[in-house]
Parts: C-alpha cells; sequence; structure tokens
C-alpha cells in the first residue's frame, strides 16, 4: 500500500501523518491515543500534556506487550499440543 498523507486531531491538535496503514486504521489508532489522553486527564486533570501523552503512550505499551506474551503462551501450547497429537499419530499408526 502506499503512504498517504491524513490529517488527525488527537487531543485537540491537529496532526498529518504519512501512514501505508488504511486510513480507517490510522484514523482507529488516532481515536484509541485520544480516548486514553481523555480518560488519563480527567483523573489528573493539572497534567501537563506531554505527561498526559506518555502515560497513553505507557499504557499502550503495557497493553501490547500484554497481548504479545498471551499470544507467545498460545503459540507454545499450540506448538505443544501439535506435538503431542504428532506422537499419537505416529503411535497409532504402527499399530
Amino acid at each position: 500500500m502506499e503512504a498517504k498523507s491524513l490529517k488527525l486531531r488527537i487531543f485537540d491538535k491537529e496532526y498529518t501523518i504519512v501512514s501505508d496503514e488504511s486510513e480507517e486504521r490510522v484514523k482507529q489508532t488516532a481515536y484509541l491515543v485520544d480516548s486514553l489522553m481523555r480518560e488519563i486527564v480527567e483523573h489528573a486533570k493539572k497534567l501537563p500534556e506531554e505527561r498526559i501523552a506518555v502515560l497513553a503512550a505507557l499504557r499502550l505499551a503495557s497493553q501490547l506487550l500484554t497481548i504479545e506474551s498471551k499470544e507467545k503462551q498460545a503459540s507454545a501450547k499450540a506448538e505443544s499440543l501439535n506435538a503431542l497429537l504428532d506422537r499419537e499419530l505416529a503411535t497409532s499408526s504402527q499399530q
């Protein structure tokens, strides 16, 4: 996909983003960041905008690490089950 320039609003500021992701994906991402920043500011109204952005980034990074960890565990479990199935099939075909 070819890179496109998109204008987005995040936390009441306009940004021009160049991305090769779909426009819908970029808008969803911007909406997620904006929502997280607004959620954070509800609980800490006096924080500077930069800190709000960093807290949103940390929350997103934490969520990403959790998802990656779960995916890794699921992949290991699938490999283990495949190996077990292969052994069982090999045993049953020898009988």
